[in-house]
């Protein structure tokens, strides 16, 4: 294996243009939400056949214990945001401390309530978008390198807070091309299937509760309780020349994105622009992915599903439902904050959270993406709107250019050929080796075609179809 933070090198992606398109980062999720597609749903369907998908092919970074940040365009309507995050604990109030792994880090799951709010923008029946991740989770699905790797960094911990899972299967590591066997996590889905946002309210909750606690946790019948998903206006900011930035507002990044753009607009490098934005990082991590979808009428939907950090959220799994859960402090939580600060853990709070999605509208068309990576989604999501505002509109140049990224010790590291890198300040790697999973879309003006991108240093994959 390679070293934290750092693949192998990938090929360089080829931009995909067509009436509807379709990005995610696990390719078997890209091609369920094209099938659906096929099948006469609309972007909000395909994206959430895909985000399903990808809980089977990479439950590490995302699932129905986690939570969910989304940019929505419906066709016609001006584009929204929706956050659906768990808050902290409501043991928090009666003095329980929380960790930042293990059971006593998890929270309440955010992720069902934003995944039907998604649904209900579709067209096709629940079961009919959950049978693709259904069947892969019951016949099994090859082990990506990506997993492979997460699961080698958490090995430690998945051995510490578990008994037998189907993450060491046999008790032992996974190689890539292994076959990952998720029965429970079948289980799981048909569940959400069934009883949508309630559905902790029954036996996998009970389940859910009886390992937390047996972990040492505190996590309540009343923590599980949906949640209302927020549906919120976006932030925005004036580049100039007719362009205008707009993100999904405070508690996520999209905040800082638009400070830092603002920076990148009058001339600042990105670097420069992180660093007078983010003024003390945090360290570097990523439990997250990535899917987006335009359609031919138009919608157009950016979802960041996400477990948080470390590599396998809180590194606790309910071993007969294959769900991995998710940690409120890897949302953002500060467990060495004052009581009163923003991030501080309290009852029911929602913490900044590094998750963001943003749209660009410039005078040419309009322009939407995001990225996984904890701290760095928001200066990979800054590289590839810099890259926007140079007046480049070649998509997959855009993904493909060399980046820079944090080290888990918060030190900047650049792939070979970053042309602002300056010898003896960043610590060079091959191209293509970070984790950035960044994709975006494009639908200009004057065309019915879109365009999409997708980042391939971690597999994703963006694909195309034509009316």
């Amino acid at each position: 294996m390679s070293g934290a933070g750092i693949i192998p090198t990938a090929e360089p992606c080829v931009a995909v243009t067509g009436t509807s398109v379709i990005t995610a980062a696990a390719p078997d999720a890209a091609r369920a939400g094209m099938d659906v597609l096929r099948l006469g749903g609309n972007a909000f369907d395909a994206a959430m056949a895909a985000c399903l998908v990808e809980s089977v092919v990479l439950p590490m970074k995302l699932g129905l214990a986690g939570d969910l940040v989304a940019l929505v365009k419906v066709k016609g309507e001006p584009a929204r945001a929706l956050l659906s995050i768990g808050g902290g604990p409501e043991a928090l109030a009666n003095g329980a401390q929380l960790t930042v792994t293990g059971a006593c880090s998890v929270g309440s799951p955010g992720a069902p309530q934003g995944y039907m709010e998604i649904a209900k923008l579709g067209r096709l029946s629940m079961d009919v978008l959950a049978k693709p991740a259904i069947e892969l989770a019951r016949s099994g699905t090859p082990w990506a390198p990506i997993a492979v790797q997460l699961t080698h960094e958490t090995e430690d911990l998945l051995r510490k807070y578990n008994d037998e899972i189907g993450y060491l299967p046999g008790g032992k590591l996974p190689k890539v091309g292994d076959t990952l066997h998720l029965p429970g996590l079948a289980k799981v889905i048909e569940e959400f299937v069934d009883k949508g946002a309630d559905l902790f309210a029954g036996e996998i909750g009970n389940a859910l509760l009886d390992k937390v606690r047996r972990g040492g946790g505190f996590l309540t019948r009343n923590d599980l309780k949906p949640q209302p998903a927020q549906w919120l206006d976006l932030e925005s900011v004036d580049l100039g020349n007719g362009v205008t930035l707009m993100a999904t507002p405070y508690p996520t990044h999209g905040h800082f994105l638009l400070q830092a753009a603002q920076q990148v607009a009058a001339g600042v490098r990105t670097t420069d622009a992180y660093r007078a934005t983010m003024k003390n990082p945090a360290p570097a991590s990523g439990g997250t992915s990535v899917i987006t979808c335009a359609d031919s009428e138009g919608n157009v939907v950016v979802l960041v599903p996400s477990n948080s950090f470390p590599q396998y959220g809180a590194a606790v799994v309910v071993e007969e439902y294959d769900l991995i859960l998710g940690n409120r402090p890897g949302r953002g939580f500060d467990l060495n904050a004052e009581p009163g600060h923003p991030n501080a853990p309290r009852p029911g709070r929602i913490p900044q959270t590094t998750l963001h999605a943003w749209m660009l509208e410039a005078p040419d068309g309009l322009f939407f993406g995001a990225s996984p990576g904890g701290r760095n989604q928001m200066p990979w999501n800054l590289q590839t709107v810099s890259g926007l505002l140079e007046g480049n509109r070649d998509l997959a140049d855009i993904v493909n250019r060399p980046r820079w990224g944090l080290t888990p010790k918060r030190e900047i590291q650049v792939e070979e050929g970053y042309e602002l890198a300056v010898s003896g300040e960043f610590k060079t790697i091959p191209r293509l080796t970070l984790r950035s999973v960044n994709q975006i879309l494009s639908l200009p003006h004057d065309s019915t075609l879109h365009s999409a991108a997708a980042d391939p240093r971690t597999g994703a994959l963006a694909l195309s179809e034509n009316a």
